[in-house]
Protein backbone atom coordinates (compact mmCIF):
# COMPACT_ATOMS: atom_id res chain seq x y z
CA UNK A 1 0.00 0.00 0.00
CA UNK A 2 1.47 3.18 -0.94
CA UNK A 3 2.48 5.79 2.06
CA UNK A 4 1.96 9.70 1.52
CA UNK A 5 5.34 11.48 1.24
CA UNK A 6 6.98 8.03 0.28
CA UNK A 7 7.65 9.16 -2.81
CA UNK A 8 7.10 11.94 -5.63
CA UNK A 9 3.81 12.73 -6.66
CA UNK A 10 4.58 11.85 -10.22
CA UNK A 11 5.95 8.38 -9.49
CA UNK A 12 2.61 5.94 -10.33
CA UNK A 13 -0.09 8.98 -9.96
CA UNK A 14 -3.28 8.27 -8.81
CA UNK A 15 -2.34 4.42 -7.89
CA UNK A 16 -3.01 3.02 -4.36
CA UNK A 17 0.05 0.72 -4.89
CA UNK A 18 3.41 0.79 -5.82
CA UNK A 19 5.81 -2.14 -7.31
CA UNK A 20 8.88 -2.71 -5.16
CA UNK A 21 11.81 -4.89 -6.66
CA UNK A 22 14.07 -5.72 -3.30
CA UNK A 23 17.89 -5.64 -3.95
CA UNK A 24 18.50 -9.55 -4.82
CA UNK A 25 21.32 -8.99 -6.87
CA UNK A 26 24.91 -7.52 -5.61
CA UNK A 27 24.43 -5.02 -8.51
CA UNK A 28 21.39 -3.69 -6.47
CA UNK A 29 23.60 -3.13 -2.92
CA UNK A 30 26.12 -1.84 -5.01
CA UNK A 31 23.70 0.68 -6.27
CA UNK A 32 22.33 1.79 -3.24
CA UNK A 33 25.82 1.89 -1.27
CA UNK A 34 27.09 -0.49 0.97
CA UNK A 35 27.89 -0.13 4.23
CA UNK A 36 30.78 2.73 4.86
CA UNK A 37 30.01 4.00 1.76
CA UNK A 38 28.91 7.70 1.07
CA UNK A 39 25.13 8.06 1.84
CA UNK A 40 23.56 6.73 -1.66
CA UNK A 41 19.71 6.84 -1.95
CA UNK A 42 17.27 5.23 -0.45
CA UNK A 43 15.31 4.01 -3.12
CA UNK A 44 15.51 4.15 -7.13
CA UNK A 45 12.34 4.53 -9.86
CA UNK A 46 13.15 1.77 -12.31
CA UNK A 47 11.82 0.49 -15.58
CA UNK A 48 12.28 -2.21 -18.17
CA UNK A 49 13.86 -0.88 -21.83
CA UNK A 50 10.99 -0.86 -23.15
CA UNK A 51 8.14 1.49 -24.60
CA UNK A 52 4.80 0.43 -23.84
CA UNK A 53 3.32 -1.91 -26.30
CA UNK A 54 6.86 -2.95 -27.67
CA UNK A 55 8.89 -5.83 -27.15
CA UNK A 56 11.90 -5.15 -24.48
CA UNK A 57 14.83 -3.01 -25.78
CA UNK A 58 18.06 -5.86 -25.71
CA UNK A 59 20.82 -3.54 -27.69
CA UNK A 60 22.60 -1.03 -25.64
CA UNK A 61 23.29 1.31 -28.61
CA UNK A 62 18.96 0.61 -29.36
CA UNK A 63 18.38 1.63 -25.72
CA UNK A 64 20.26 4.63 -26.04
CA UNK A 65 18.75 5.76 -29.01
CA UNK A 66 15.17 4.66 -28.42
CA UNK A 67 14.69 5.34 -25.04
CA UNK A 68 16.19 8.56 -24.93
CA UNK A 69 14.27 11.15 -23.06
CA UNK A 70 12.57 8.47 -21.04
CA UNK A 71 15.38 7.91 -18.93
CA UNK A 72 17.48 10.16 -17.02
CA UNK A 73 19.67 7.29 -16.79
CA UNK A 74 20.57 3.91 -18.20
CA UNK A 75 22.15 0.41 -16.08
CA UNK A 76 24.03 -1.08 -18.93
CA UNK A 77 25.76 -4.54 -18.99
CA UNK A 78 28.75 -5.68 -20.84
CA UNK A 79 27.03 -9.32 -21.23
CA UNK A 80 24.37 -9.52 -24.15
CA UNK A 81 21.29 -10.58 -23.89
CA UNK A 82 20.09 -13.61 -25.35
CA UNK A 83 16.34 -13.66 -24.15
CA UNK A 84 14.54 -10.28 -23.71
CA UNK A 85 12.22 -10.67 -20.70
CA UNK A 86 10.70 -8.06 -19.10
CA UNK A 87 10.92 -8.39 -15.50
CA UNK A 88 8.10 -10.64 -13.81
CA UNK A 89 5.63 -8.76 -11.78
CA UNK A 90 3.01 -9.94 -9.02
CA UNK A 91 0.33 -8.51 -6.69
CA UNK A 92 -1.46 -10.00 -3.79
CA UNK A 93 -4.83 -11.35 -4.91
CA UNK A 94 -7.26 -12.96 -2.73
CA UNK A 95 -4.51 -13.07 -0.10
CA UNK A 96 -1.95 -14.79 -2.27
CA UNK A 97 0.81 -13.69 -4.59
CA UNK A 98 -0.93 -13.43 -8.17
CA UNK A 99 1.04 -12.64 -11.58
CA UNK A 100 0.75 -9.56 -13.58
CA UNK A 101 2.69 -10.45 -15.97
CA UNK A 102 5.23 -13.23 -16.81
CA UNK A 103 8.94 -12.52 -17.19
CA UNK A 104 12.39 -13.16 -16.23
CA UNK A 105 13.01 -15.35 -14.06
CA UNK A 106 10.02 -17.32 -13.81
CA UNK A 107 9.52 -17.83 -17.77
CA UNK A 108 8.11 -20.04 -19.24
CA UNK A 109 6.37 -21.58 -16.84
CA UNK A 110 5.81 -25.13 -16.54
CA UNK A 111 2.40 -27.10 -16.52
CA UNK A 112 1.60 -30.77 -15.88
CA UNK A 113 -1.65 -30.93 -17.84
CA UNK A 114 -4.83 -32.68 -16.34
CA UNK A 115 -5.15 -34.59 -20.00
CA UNK A 116 -3.36 -35.32 -23.03
CA UNK A 117 -2.46 -32.61 -25.67
CA UNK A 118 -1.29 -33.13 -29.46
CA UNK A 119 1.88 -31.40 -29.99
CA UNK A 120 0.44 -27.80 -30.08
CA UNK A 121 1.10 -24.02 -29.99
CA UNK A 122 -1.13 -21.27 -28.67
CA UNK A 123 -0.59 -17.78 -30.01
CA UNK A 124 -2.92 -15.67 -27.70
CA UNK A 125 -4.19 -12.70 -28.86
CA UNK A 126 -2.76 -9.31 -29.88
CA UNK A 127 -2.61 -7.26 -26.93
CA UNK A 128 0.63 -7.96 -24.06
CA UNK A 129 -0.63 -11.83 -24.70
CA UNK A 130 1.98 -14.63 -24.42
CA UNK A 131 2.66 -18.08 -25.86
CA UNK A 132 2.00 -21.82 -25.09
CA UNK A 133 3.21 -24.74 -26.34
CA UNK A 134 2.47 -28.32 -25.21
CA UNK A 135 2.99 -31.66 -25.93
CA UNK A 136 0.71 -34.82 -24.32
CA UNK A 137 0.65 -34.05 -20.44
CA UNK A 138 3.23 -30.63 -20.12
CA UNK A 139 2.64 -27.13 -21.21
CA UNK A 140 4.95 -24.20 -21.34
CA UNK A 141 3.79 -20.78 -21.06
CA UNK A 142 6.17 -17.62 -22.38
CA UNK A 143 6.81 -14.18 -20.81
CA UNK A 144 5.05 -11.41 -22.20
CA UNK A 145 5.60 -10.98 -26.03
CA UNK A 146 4.13 -7.08 -26.18
CA UNK A 147 0.99 -5.37 -28.55
CA UNK A 148 0.98 -7.61 -31.74
CA UNK A 149 -0.44 -4.59 -33.67
CA UNK A 150 3.43 -2.96 -33.31
CA UNK A 151 5.49 -3.42 -35.91
CA UNK A 152 8.83 -4.12 -33.91
CA UNK A 153 6.68 -6.64 -31.99
CA UNK A 154 5.43 -8.47 -35.11
CA UNK A 155 9.20 -8.36 -36.09
CA UNK A 156 10.46 -10.51 -32.78
CA UNK A 157 7.50 -12.73 -32.76
CA UNK A 158 9.21 -15.14 -35.26
CA UNK A 159 12.42 -15.56 -33.46
CA UNK A 160 10.04 -15.83 -29.69
CA UNK A 161 8.35 -18.78 -30.86
CA UNK A 162 11.19 -20.49 -32.52
CA UNK A 163 12.99 -20.03 -29.25
CA UNK A 164 10.29 -21.65 -27.28
CA UNK A 165 9.96 -24.28 -29.33
CA UNK A 166 13.39 -25.21 -29.66
CA UNK A 167 13.57 -25.07 -26.17
CA UNK A 168 10.69 -27.31 -25.15
CA UNK A 169 11.20 -29.58 -28.26
CA UNK A 170 8.16 -29.33 -29.41
CA UNK A 171 6.87 -29.59 -33.38
CA UNK A 172 3.23 -28.16 -33.48
CA UNK A 173 0.59 -30.22 -35.66
CA UNK A 174 -1.65 -27.61 -34.37
CA UNK A 175 -2.00 -23.95 -33.49
CA UNK A 176 -4.72 -22.21 -31.38
CA UNK A 177 -5.42 -18.36 -31.83
CA UNK A 178 -8.07 -15.98 -30.91
CA UNK A 179 -11.48 -16.39 -33.16
CA UNK A 180 -11.43 -12.27 -33.79
CA UNK A 181 -10.79 -12.02 -38.09
CA UNK A 182 -9.35 -8.51 -37.49
CA UNK A 183 -6.87 -10.39 -35.11
CA UNK A 184 -3.30 -9.89 -36.10
CA UNK A 185 -1.65 -12.68 -34.09
CA UNK A 186 -4.28 -15.26 -35.80
CA UNK A 187 -2.95 -13.15 -39.32
CA UNK A 188 0.48 -14.10 -38.47
CA UNK A 189 -0.26 -17.95 -37.57
CA UNK A 190 -1.86 -18.44 -40.88
CA UNK A 191 0.81 -16.71 -42.75
CA UNK A 192 3.72 -18.11 -41.03
CA UNK A 193 3.04 -21.42 -39.54
CA UNK A 194 0.87 -22.94 -42.87
CA UNK A 195 2.30 -26.42 -41.70
CA UNK A 196 0.12 -26.60 -38.81
CA UNK A 197 -3.48 -27.08 -38.62
CA UNK A 198 -4.90 -23.80 -37.30
CA UNK A 199 -8.18 -23.37 -34.87
CA UNK A 200 -9.90 -20.18 -33.82
CA UNK A 201 -10.34 -20.57 -30.43
CA UNK A 202 -13.20 -18.09 -28.40
CA UNK A 203 -11.65 -15.54 -26.61
CA UNK A 204 -13.69 -16.09 -22.79
CA UNK A 205 -13.76 -19.46 -23.49
CA UNK A 206 -10.00 -19.24 -23.34
CA UNK A 207 -9.90 -17.69 -20.40
CA UNK A 208 -12.11 -20.21 -18.22
CA UNK A 209 -10.01 -23.19 -20.11
CA UNK A 210 -7.08 -21.48 -18.31
CA UNK A 211 -7.92 -20.97 -15.01
CA UNK A 212 -9.24 -24.43 -15.13
CA UNK A 213 -5.84 -26.15 -16.37
CA UNK A 214 -3.88 -24.17 -13.52
CA UNK A 215 -6.29 -26.27 -10.87
CA UNK A 216 -5.75 -29.67 -12.55
CA UNK A 217 -9.50 -29.85 -13.76
CA UNK A 218 -10.13 -32.88 -15.89
CA UNK A 219 -11.82 -33.16 -19.16
CA UNK A 220 -15.43 -33.44 -18.99
CA UNK A 221 -16.29 -31.15 -15.81
CA UNK A 222 -18.06 -28.07 -15.97
CA UNK A 223 -17.77 -24.91 -14.72
CA UNK A 224 -19.57 -21.27 -14.06
CA UNK A 225 -16.69 -19.11 -15.79
CA UNK A 226 -16.84 -15.87 -14.49
CA UNK A 227 -15.02 -13.46 -17.09
CA UNK A 228 -15.01 -9.85 -16.85
CA UNK A 229 -12.31 -8.00 -19.18
CA UNK A 230 -12.00 -5.38 -21.96
CA UNK A 231 -13.17 -6.80 -25.36
CA UNK A 232 -12.91 -10.35 -27.04
CA UNK A 233 -14.98 -10.91 -30.15
CA UNK A 234 -18.29 -12.71 -29.40
CA UNK A 235 -19.96 -14.97 -31.28
CA UNK A 236 -22.56 -12.71 -33.04
CA UNK A 237 -19.82 -10.42 -33.86
CA UNK A 238 -20.24 -8.03 -30.77
CA UNK A 239 -17.01 -7.38 -28.60
CA UNK A 240 -18.12 -9.49 -25.18
CA UNK A 241 -16.25 -8.72 -21.75
CA UNK A 242 -18.95 -9.26 -19.36
CA UNK A 243 -19.49 -12.63 -19.30
CA UNK A 244 -21.08 -15.89 -17.72
CA UNK A 245 -20.45 -19.44 -19.20
CA UNK A 246 -21.08 -22.97 -18.65
CA UNK A 247 -17.85 -24.46 -19.94
CA UNK A 248 -15.83 -27.34 -19.78
CA UNK A 249 -12.50 -27.46 -21.94
CA UNK A 250 -14.38 -28.77 -25.23
CA UNK A 251 -17.39 -26.00 -25.65
CA UNK A 252 -19.07 -23.56 -23.80
CA UNK A 253 -22.84 -22.27 -23.32
CA UNK A 254 -22.81 -18.19 -22.77
CA UNK A 255 -25.73 -17.86 -19.90
CA UNK A 256 -25.48 -13.92 -18.94
CA UNK A 257 -23.80 -11.01 -19.85
CA UNK A 258 -23.89 -7.32 -19.67
CA UNK A 259 -26.00 -5.62 -21.90
CA UNK A 260 -24.77 -4.22 -24.88
CA UNK A 261 -24.10 -0.62 -25.54
CA UNK A 262 -23.01 1.08 -28.56
CA UNK A 263 -19.35 2.23 -28.62
CA UNK A 264 -18.46 4.52 -31.70
CA UNK A 265 -14.74 2.76 -31.97
CA UNK A 266 -12.14 0.66 -30.20
CA UNK A 267 -10.36 3.71 -28.68
CA UNK A 268 -12.23 3.77 -26.07
CA UNK A 269 -8.99 2.30 -23.39
CA UNK A 270 -7.01 5.61 -24.50
CA UNK A 271 -10.27 7.93 -24.25
CA UNK A 272 -12.78 6.69 -21.03
CA UNK A 273 -14.50 10.32 -21.96
CA UNK A 274 -15.70 8.54 -25.70
CA UNK A 275 -17.08 5.88 -23.66
CA UNK A 276 -18.78 7.52 -21.03
CA UNK A 277 -20.58 9.91 -23.16
CA UNK A 278 -21.34 6.63 -25.08
CA UNK A 279 -23.02 5.18 -21.76
CA UNK A 280 -24.59 8.15 -21.18
CA UNK A 281 -26.15 8.09 -25.29
CA UNK A 282 -27.27 4.71 -24.84
CA UNK A 283 -28.98 5.51 -21.02
CA UNK A 284 -30.82 8.27 -22.46
CA UNK A 285 -29.13 11.40 -20.32
CA UNK A 286 -27.83 14.35 -22.03
CA UNK A 287 -24.58 15.35 -22.44
CA UNK A 288 -24.94 18.15 -19.78
CA UNK A 289 -21.70 20.41 -19.80
CA UNK A 290 -21.97 20.16 -15.61
CA UNK A 291 -20.77 16.40 -15.86
CA UNK A 292 -17.16 16.18 -15.69
CA UNK A 293 -17.15 13.88 -18.95
CA UNK A 294 -18.75 16.37 -20.67
CA UNK A 295 -16.09 18.73 -19.84
CA UNK A 296 -13.12 16.75 -20.54
CA UNK A 297 -13.98 17.00 -24.44
CA UNK A 298 -14.82 20.27 -27.00
CA UNK A 299 -17.27 20.91 -29.33
CA UNK A 300 -15.58 19.52 -32.16
CA UNK A 301 -15.19 16.37 -30.27
CA UNK A 302 -18.60 15.69 -29.29
CA UNK A 303 -19.53 16.46 -33.11
CA UNK A 304 -17.36 13.90 -34.18
CA UNK A 305 -18.74 11.55 -31.52
CA UNK A 306 -22.51 11.89 -31.90
CA UNK A 307 -21.52 10.89 -35.83
CA UNK A 308 -19.84 8.14 -35.51
CA UNK A 309 -22.53 6.78 -33.29
CA UNK A 310 -25.02 7.86 -35.49
CA UNK A 311 -23.08 5.47 -38.42
CA UNK A 312 -24.18 2.17 -38.05
CA UNK A 313 -21.04 0.94 -39.88
CA UNK A 314 -18.76 2.88 -37.06
CA UNK A 315 -20.46 1.18 -34.36
CA UNK A 316 -19.25 -1.71 -32.23
CA UNK A 317 -21.59 -3.21 -29.94
CA UNK A 318 -19.89 -4.50 -26.88
CA UNK A 319 -20.82 -6.59 -23.27
CA UNK A 320 -17.10 -5.35 -21.98
CA UNK A 321 -17.44 -4.50 -17.93
CA UNK A 322 -13.89 -2.57 -18.60
CA UNK A 323 -15.56 -0.14 -20.85
CA UNK A 324 -18.26 0.05 -18.43
CA UNK A 325 -15.31 0.90 -15.57
CA UNK A 326 -13.89 3.43 -17.95
CA UNK A 327 -17.46 5.16 -18.32
CA UNK A 328 -17.76 5.61 -14.68
CA UNK A 329 -14.11 6.78 -14.42
CA UNK A 330 -14.59 9.71 -16.07
CA UNK A 331 -18.30 10.19 -15.53
CA UNK A 332 -17.30 10.77 -11.77
CA UNK A 333 -14.06 12.75 -13.13
CA UNK A 334 -11.22 10.01 -11.78
CA UNK A 335 -9.72 9.60 -15.69
CA UNK A 336 -10.99 10.91 -18.60
CA UNK A 337 -7.90 10.14 -20.76
CA UNK A 338 -4.87 7.50 -20.71
CA UNK A 339 -1.39 7.18 -20.86
CA UNK A 340 -1.11 3.25 -20.41
CA UNK A 341 -3.59 -0.49 -19.96
CA UNK A 342 -5.76 -0.24 -17.00
CA UNK A 343 -5.47 3.08 -15.70
CA UNK A 344 -8.93 4.30 -15.53
CA UNK A 345 -9.35 0.65 -13.48
CA UNK A 346 -6.75 0.88 -11.38
CA UNK A 347 -7.48 4.54 -10.64
CA UNK A 348 -11.09 3.96 -9.40
CA UNK A 349 -10.27 1.07 -7.42
CA UNK A 350 -7.69 3.34 -5.96
CA UNK A 351 -10.40 5.69 -4.95
CA UNK A 352 -12.59 3.25 -3.90
CA UNK A 353 -10.43 0.93 -1.66
CA UNK A 354 -10.78 4.35 1.19
CA UNK A 355 -14.42 3.36 1.27
CA UNK A 356 -14.45 -0.31 0.96
CA UNK A 357 -17.09 -2.86 0.31
CA UNK A 358 -17.41 -4.85 2.75
CA UNK A 359 -20.63 -3.82 4.47
CA UNK A 360 -21.00 -1.00 1.94
CA UNK A 361 -24.43 -1.37 1.62
CA UNK A 362 -25.13 -1.18 5.57
CA UNK A 363 -23.32 2.36 5.36
CA UNK A 364 -24.71 4.00 2.73
CA UNK A 365 -26.68 3.77 -0.58
CA UNK A 366 -25.55 1.57 -3.41
CA UNK A 367 -26.14 1.14 -7.24
CA UNK A 368 -27.53 -2.24 -8.43
CA UNK A 369 -27.94 -3.30 -12.23
CA UNK A 370 -30.67 -3.72 -14.17
CA UNK A 371 -32.93 -6.59 -15.35
CA UNK A 372 -30.19 -8.86 -17.36
CA UNK A 373 -27.26 -7.10 -16.51
CA UNK A 374 -28.93 -3.48 -18.10
CA UNK A 375 -26.14 -0.79 -16.80
CA UNK A 376 -28.56 2.13 -17.61
CA UNK A 377 -29.42 2.49 -13.76
CA UNK A 378 -26.01 2.50 -12.78
CA UNK A 379 -25.36 5.27 -15.44
CA UNK A 380 -28.36 7.69 -13.88
CA UNK A 381 -27.28 6.42 -10.55
CA UNK A 382 -23.66 7.94 -11.20
CA UNK A 383 -25.11 10.88 -13.43
CA UNK A 384 -26.83 11.77 -9.84
CA UNK A 385 -24.15 11.53 -6.90
CA UNK A 386 -21.36 13.45 -9.53
CA UNK A 387 -24.39 16.71 -9.68
CA UNK A 388 -24.81 15.86 -6.03
CA UNK A 389 -21.18 16.78 -5.29
CA UNK A 390 -20.38 12.96 -3.81
CA UNK A 391 -16.85 11.69 -3.15
CA UNK A 392 -15.78 10.42 -6.69
CA UNK A 393 -14.46 7.29 -4.21
CA UNK A 394 -17.82 6.68 -3.10
CA UNK A 395 -18.95 6.85 -6.20
CA UNK A 396 -15.84 4.12 -7.19
CA UNK A 397 -17.14 2.37 -4.42
CA UNK A 398 -21.03 2.22 -5.03
CA UNK A 399 -19.90 0.90 -8.48
CA UNK A 400 -17.93 -1.91 -7.60
CA UNK A 401 -20.00 -3.38 -5.18
CA UNK A 402 -22.94 -3.20 -7.92
CA UNK A 403 -20.49 -5.17 -9.72
CA UNK A 404 -19.96 -7.74 -7.49
CA UNK A 405 -23.90 -8.31 -6.60
CA UNK A 406 -23.90 -8.50 -10.28
CA UNK A 407 -21.60 -11.48 -10.48
CA UNK A 408 -22.71 -13.31 -7.10
CA UNK A 409 -26.49 -13.01 -8.56
CA UNK A 410 -25.58 -14.44 -12.02
CA UNK A 411 -23.53 -17.27 -10.39
CA UNK A 412 -26.25 -17.91 -8.10
CA UNK A 413 -28.74 -18.31 -10.50
CA UNK A 414 -26.88 -20.57 -12.80
CA UNK A 415 -26.04 -23.34 -9.85
CA UNK A 416 -29.61 -22.80 -9.42
CA UNK A 417 -30.34 -23.93 -13.30
CA UNK A 418 -27.67 -26.14 -13.67
CA UNK A 419 -26.38 -27.47 -10.21
CA UNK A 420 -22.61 -26.62 -10.89
CA UNK A 421 -21.01 -24.93 -7.66
CA UNK A 422 -17.56 -24.31 -9.27
CA UNK A 423 -16.41 -20.99 -10.46
CA UNK A 424 -13.69 -19.62 -12.32
CA UNK A 425 -12.92 -15.84 -12.07
CA UNK A 426 -10.92 -14.20 -15.42
CA UNK A 427 -10.12 -11.41 -17.42
CA UNK A 428 -8.16 -8.42 -17.23
CA UNK A 429 -10.73 -6.95 -14.21
CA UNK A 430 -9.64 -10.16 -11.83
CA UNK A 431 -6.33 -8.67 -11.74
CA UNK A 432 -7.39 -6.00 -9.23
CA UNK A 433 -7.68 -6.86 -6.02
CA UNK A 434 -10.67 -5.00 -4.32
CA UNK A 435 -13.25 -6.73 -7.21
CA UNK A 436 -11.36 -10.10 -7.05
CA UNK A 437 -11.25 -10.18 -2.91
CA UNK A 438 -15.16 -8.93 -2.77
CA UNK A 439 -16.21 -11.59 -5.67
CA UNK A 440 -14.33 -14.40 -3.96
CA UNK A 441 -15.17 -13.87 -0.58
CA UNK A 442 -18.96 -13.58 -1.61
CA UNK A 443 -19.01 -16.63 -3.48
CA UNK A 444 -17.38 -18.55 -1.26
CA UNK A 445 -19.65 -17.49 1.87
CA UNK A 446 -22.54 -19.35 -0.47
CA UNK A 447 -20.27 -22.51 -0.44
CA UNK A 448 -18.99 -21.90 -3.83
CA UNK A 449 -15.70 -23.38 -4.67
CA UNK A 450 -13.68 -20.38 -6.76
CA UNK A 451 -10.87 -20.89 -8.87
CA UNK A 452 -8.69 -17.55 -8.94
CA UNK A 453 -5.62 -17.61 -10.98
CA UNK A 454 -1.81 -17.90 -8.88
CA UNK A 455 0.77 -19.06 -11.95
CA UNK A 456 -0.78 -16.89 -15.01
CA UNK A 457 -2.35 -13.55 -15.07
CA UNK A 458 -6.08 -13.64 -15.10
CA UNK A 459 -5.54 -11.29 -17.94
CA UNK A 460 -3.95 -11.49 -21.49
CA UNK A 461 -1.23 -13.31 -20.42
CA UNK A 462 -2.75 -16.47 -19.30
CA UNK A 463 -4.86 -16.88 -22.50
CA UNK A 464 -2.38 -18.89 -24.66
CA UNK A 465 -2.97 -21.71 -21.91
CA UNK A 466 -5.88 -22.04 -22.52
CA UNK A 467 -6.24 -22.46 -26.13
CA UNK A 468 -3.77 -25.28 -26.11
CA UNK A 469 -6.58 -27.12 -23.52
CA UNK A 470 -9.62 -26.15 -26.13
CA UNK A 471 -7.02 -27.46 -28.61
CA UNK A 472 -6.85 -30.83 -27.12
CA UNK A 473 -10.15 -31.29 -26.81
CA UNK A 474 -11.20 -30.36 -30.40
CA UNK A 475 -10.83 -32.04 -33.90
CA UNK A 476 -11.46 -31.15 -37.10
CA UNK A 477 -8.79 -27.85 -37.68
CA UNK A 478 -10.33 -24.33 -37.91
CA UNK A 479 -14.55 -25.29 -38.47
CA UNK A 480 -14.87 -25.17 -34.76
CA UNK A 481 -18.50 -25.30 -33.85
CA UNK A 482 -19.86 -24.36 -30.58
CA UNK A 483 -22.13 -26.88 -28.80
CA UNK A 484 -24.28 -25.96 -25.17
CA UNK A 485 -22.05 -27.28 -22.18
Amino acid sequence: MRRPGALAAAVAPGQADLGVLLAVEPLHHLLLGLPGDPPGPQALVITGARVSREPVVADEQDALSRLDGIADAWLVHDFPIGVPLDDSKTRAVVGRSAPVRIGRGSAPVAFDLPFDAPPSLAIGEDEEGSLCVADQRRAWVSGRLGHVGEPLTRQALGPVVDQLLHLTGVTPAVVGADDDPESLSRRWVRGHLATSVAVDVQHHHAHVAATMVEHGIPGGRQVIGVVLDGHGRGDDGALWGGEFLVADYAGYERAAHLAYVDLPDRQGPHQPWRVALAHLRAAGVPWDPSLPTVRASDDHERGLLDDHLHDAGRRTSTSSMARLYDAVASLSGICHHTDYEDQSVSELEARARAFGLGDLSRRTRVYAFGDDGDPTPIIWSVVQDVRKGVDPGLVAARFEHAVVELVVGNVRRLHERTGLSTVTLSGGLFVHPLLAQACLERLRSERFEVLTHSRVPAGEGGLALGQVAVLAHRRGGSAVGRRPA
